[in-house]
């Protein structure tokens, strides 16, 4: 696997700055369908399900965030302690 698409733990699995940016990747999808007119009608939607979208939505930013900074701090620190 490429060196910095895999684990600095683990070389065999990918590396979790990637994951938090594919998880990352799902908020932003949403809104750019959105801001494409891909919405489905609001009269469709129920206050709660709507609300539940948004939740997710800022979840999913918020974890993707965490896990990319905390990723690259790991990488960083692995690879100031192997030298």
């Amino acid at each position: 696997m490429n060196k910095y698409l895999s684990s600095s733990v683990n070389p065999d699995k990918l590396s979790l700055t990637i994951r938090g940016i594919a998880v990352g990747v799902i908020p932003i999808l949403v809104i750019v369908l959105g801001m494409a007119g891909f919405d489905i009608p609001e009269s469709n939607w129920s206050d709660l399900t709507e609300a539940v979208i948004l939740l997710a939505t800022s979840v999913l930013g918020v974890v993707s965030s965490f896990m990319v900074v905390y990723g690259l701090i790991r990488k960083i620190l692995v690879k100031f302690q192997r030298k």
